[in-house]
């Protein structure tokens, strides 16, 4: 055998090792708590995510059933469940110079859809879909929110820019919720829940800002308008809001004699009762303003 041979067979071995190396250093990561760890990194929410079962395929895909996502916000702490997720390396753009990761997840009864570009040397992306999302099973938004949210809701957001800094995106989307309720904290006039049928908005990003246009909402307890702008901050959770509503109230207050003296307190007869939401995005706040 001649050394050029030899030398090529410790090679290929070398390879081999590498390679076998990789793939149990792979399967042995704990893909759901590096996961968790990434939500906390985003989100400033202190974030514990664990699966019953994680499986991994090479040359880089995983399989996670039945997670549990703990959040400990401000307000509280809210624990979600994600029924299965799957992400893998999205191949097709290997050589867009980002890393490229595509993500499936069944959750609350609804289905999302991402493609994900952390950069390199060229320029990171974050394509997202989610529909038939059942609002009252999203643990967090009843923490954030402090109020019980319930409806269908599909969202999708299409951006430019690296989203470890949220301030540097760009990009467009648009969000919508249908045949739903917000719970009022009201119980006195006897509305537990606001009703609505539809809610819908455009979403555009710009240098960071992310700003909320042709805002509607349309139900039998109010209809209106509303707009706005969230400043995305580094620490997701403390983006500022300033949101402004203008609702007009529907039968389902007009027929109630207390909601409808405390509207009239609000606005004058006729007059739009204007709604703020303001505080930040992890300890957002809610202002009924009297003209």
């Amino acid at each position: 055998m001649t050394r050029r041979s030899k030398t090529l067979i410790w090679v290929g071995l070398g390879i081999y090792g590498l390679l076998l190396f990789l793939l149990f250093t792979l399967y042995r990561l704990p893909a759901d708590k590096i996961l968790g760890k990434a939500l906390t990194l985003w989100t400033q929410a202190q974030t514990l995510v664990s699966a019953e079962t994680v499986s991994f395929s090479p040359p880089f895909s995983y399989a996670l059933e039945r997670l549990t996502c703990e959040a400990h916000w401000p307000q509280g702490v809210s624990k979600d469940r994600i029924d299965s997720m799957k992400f893998s390396t999205e191949w097709s753009r290997i050589f867009s110079g980002s890393l490229p990761l595509k993500t499936s997840a069944i959750f609350a009864r609804g289905h999302v859809e991402t493609r994900l570009g952390v950069p390199f040397v060229g320029r990171g992306y974050l394509d997202t879909r989610g529909s038939g999302i059942h609002l009252e099973d999203l643990s967090f938004v009843e923490v954030l929110l402090d109020r019980r949210v319930s409806g269908r809701c599909e969202v999708e957001l299409n951006l430019t820019g690296d989203v470890r800094f949220p301030t540097g995106l760009d990009g467009r989307g648009h969000l919508r919720a249908f045949d739903g309720s917000l719970e009022s904290k009201l119980p006195v006039a006897g509305l537990s829940t606001i009703a609505f049928q539809f809610i819908s908005a455009f979403l555009i990003i710009q240098e960071g800002v992310l700003y909320l246009t042709d805002g509607k909402i349309a139900g039998p307890a109010v209809s209106g308008t509303f707009s706005g702008e969230v400043k995305l901050d580094e620490r997701i959770s403390r983006s500022l809001l300033n949101i402004t509503a203008y609702f007009t109230p529907g039968p389902q207050l007009n027929e109630n004699e207390l909601a409808r003296k405390i509207v009239a307190s609000l606005a004058a007869e006729g007059a739009p009762i204007t709604v703020r939401l303001e505080g930040t995005l992890g300890s957002p706040s809610v202002r009924w303003e009297k003209d």
